[in-house]
């Protein structure tokens, strides 16, 4: 099931995979739980009614309004200067771009754009890179293992933040028995603010991305970032005295995107379980990392249509269909589980 959601062209991956074959277990399809049996039978529904059919129409859509966003901070600020109001108000609408393109580039990602698997990681490039200024191979490094064991510790690196929050229920106690970390974790919901959003796209987003493309010797990655920053730079530096304040509208920019993106991620997997792996099944791990937020024009919007957290962790639906096509009630509970 792990084979099957993670990968789009199984054809070319079995292809490589064969030689790593040593046996076959011949009774598996004999033992499958009824949950096992009822989630392939979901996904051969999704499958066959057209639900992973790709629309790049509608991400190029996606892409324009991201650059309509940034045309208008430039307008504000060529027609009115630079003053506080307009100052706040290009952080605002460079903020939208910039998550908007953060959801574009996740669905590039995921390879949900195009057919052709080189055009899903061009686009992802180009999206990551140029309109976001971070690093696709760094994103992918990241993310898959976020998806394979959500929520497990020392395997999701979206929760491997021990010495300054700890989170869940069963790890503070863990860490508490052995008498391990250093912070106020007692107090960890008051400083969650001023550790969390406001250093998370600011600071660490920028050490890891660099970080990274330094140890891997991406050039490629690289050159794409460099390409984000000087447009950047080039474009707002027109409208400021020094390249200081053109610094400055930026990182109020990450600033602003960071509370946002948190509040999109944190809401659909952080209050969910965290613990170390039980070795689940595929669905039933999912589940139990994921929750939905209520659907809508606004909501889809403004998540990137990944409030439908549950079905895109399980790759029941491509990461848009739920919100543009799908004819049934997206998951809210689980019998089983």
């Amino acid at each position: 099931d792990a084979f099957v959601a993670l990968h789009n062209d199984k054809a070319l991956v079995e292809k490589y995979m064969k030689p790593l074959e040593c046996g076959v277990v011949v009774d598996y399809e004999d033992n499958l739980s009824p949950v096992q049996r009822d989630f392939r039978e979901l996904r051969k529904v999704a499958e066959t009614s057209g639900w992973f059919a790709t629309k790049p129409f509608f991400f190029f859509k996606y892409l324009v309004q991201c650059w309509l966003f940034e045309l208008a901070a430039v307008f504000i600020l060529w027609h009115w200067g630079v003053n506080l109001l307009t100052f706040v108000a290009a952080a605002l609408l460079l903020c939208t771009a910039q998550a908007q393109a953060g959801w574009a580039q996740h669905d590039y990602g995921h390879l949900s754009v195009f057919n052709s698997r080189r055009l899903n990681h061009i686009g992802h490039e180009l999206v990551v890179g140029h309109l976001k200024g971070a690093s696709s191979h760094w994103w992918n490094f990241r993310h898959f293992l976020h998806h394979s064991k959500p929520n497990v510790v020392g395997t999701d690196p979206d929760i491997g933040v021990p010495y300054v929050f700890l989170l869940g229920d069963k790890m503070p106690k863990e860490w508490g028995q052995k008498k391990r970390g250093f912070m106020p974790y007692n107090w960890q919901h008051d400083y969650f603010w001023l550790l969390g959003p406001p250093m998370l796209l600011p600071l660490y987003f920028h050490f890891e991305n660099v970080y990274f493309t330094l140890k891997r010797r991406n050039l490629r990655d690289l050159m794409w970032t460099v390409s984000f920053f000087a447009k950047f730079f080039y474009v707002f530096n027109h409208f400021f005295s020094s390249w200081w304040g053109t610094f400055a509208l930026y990182m109020f920019t990450r600033y602003l995107e960071s509370h946002w993106f948190v509040a999109c991620t944190q809401m659909s997997h952080i209050p969910m379980d965290i613990d170390r792996d039980q070795r689940r099944d595929w669905f039933s791990m999912q589940l139990k990392a994921t929750m939905n937020a209520e659907g809508g024009s606004f909501n889809d919007w403004f998540t990137g249509h990944l409030n439908y957290q549950i079905e895109h962790h399980d790759r029941l639906f491509s990461d848009r269909s739920c919100s543009q096509r799908c004819p049934v009630t997206p998951i809210r509970w689980c019998s089983h589980t």
